[in-house]
């Protein structure tokens, strides 16, 4: 691991927060400033998804399984 002052897209980052437990957290949890800005719900979102390594042929109609 090493210290970076600005993440950028593309890079992976992590962080500790003090009081926190790993055990607390779990997949698709959001974090955010809840005082200045906090996370807000949305309908729709734009994305870029990379699909790589699939196994099979994805075609329309295809639906993951997500574990």
């Amino acid at each position: 691991h090493e210290s970076i002052p600005e993440a950028i897209p593309g890079d992976n980052v992590g962080f500790n927060v003090k009081g926190l437990s790993i055990k607390d957290i779990k997949r698709g949890y959001v974090c955010g400033d809840s005082k200045s800005d906090p996370p807000k719900e949305t309908e729709t979102f734009l994305a870029q998804v990379i699909i790589m390594n699939h196994p099979g042929q994805i075609e329309n109609g295809y639906t993951p399984v997500l574990d």
